[in-house]
């Protein structure tokens, strides 16, 4: 416990945020909820797959997790900072340690993660990987495979983004009224789409503004 103390306490005093590393007595940003939708989405179900080593749990595809987090904060607009905190060695794995943060709303996440592989450089690679993943968790991106309602042999389900009736507005077309769909992110294509109004009888739809 020791030694990864030392390790991990350099970089909590970092750049990572400027203004006040150590979060005192500063009102933090909140996350909008939109963004907090976009980021709790179901991911496309190709992002899955089998664990390699224990068949009825899933692995997430890292590169889904990234563009999540770009989608959502933009490209920069999120960093993450790794720390081996123990080297692969003959008989135990390597501990990862990941220092996420996304400065414009004040957020500082941790992940710890390891990966046994015969590579020691897949190891490490694995290691980070699951320690990235880890911290991601806490923002809620793969919230339905955590929860039990996506795996890699369950596709996900339907996600409800109609609001109530009374958030609406006249189909310029036909005069019903267009129901409003909040943000979020493409079940088949992984993207996210804004806000929009859809008319059902003529199948019309404008972005909400």
């Amino acid at each position: 416990m020791f030694e990864i103390l030392v390790l991990v306490t350099p970089h909590l005093y970092n750049s990572c945020i400027t203004h006040n590393p150590l979060h005192m007595s500063v009102e933090t940003k909140k996350l909008p909820q939109e963004l907090r939708d976009a980021l709790r989405m179901p991911l496309p179900d190709n992002a899955l797959k089998q664990h390699g080593g224990k068949s009825f749990l899933s692995s997430i595809n890292p590169i889904y997790i990234i563009e999540r987090m770009n989608d959502v904060f933009g490209i920069g607009g999120w960093t993450y900072e790794p720390t081996v905190l123990r080297m692969p060695e003959k008989g135990s794995m390597p501990l990862m340690h990941v220092r996420l943060c996304v400065p414009a709303y004040d957020i500082v996440l941790h992940g710890f993660g390891g990966s046994k592989n015969d590579d020691q450089g897949d190891e490490l690679k694995g290691s980070l990987t699951d320690a990235l993943t880890n911290a991601t968790k806490q923002l809620e991106i793969g919230l339905d495979i955590y929860k039990g309602y996506q795996s890699h042999n369950k596709p996900a389900r339907a996600v409800q983004t109609e609001v109530p009736p009374m958030d609406s507005i006249p189909c310029k077309v036909c005069k019903a009224p267009m129901k409003y769909f909040k943000a979020g992110i493409g079940k088949a294509s992984g993207k996210p789409y804004p806000a929009f109004y859809k008319c059902d009888p003529c199948n019309s739809s404008i972005t909400a503004v």
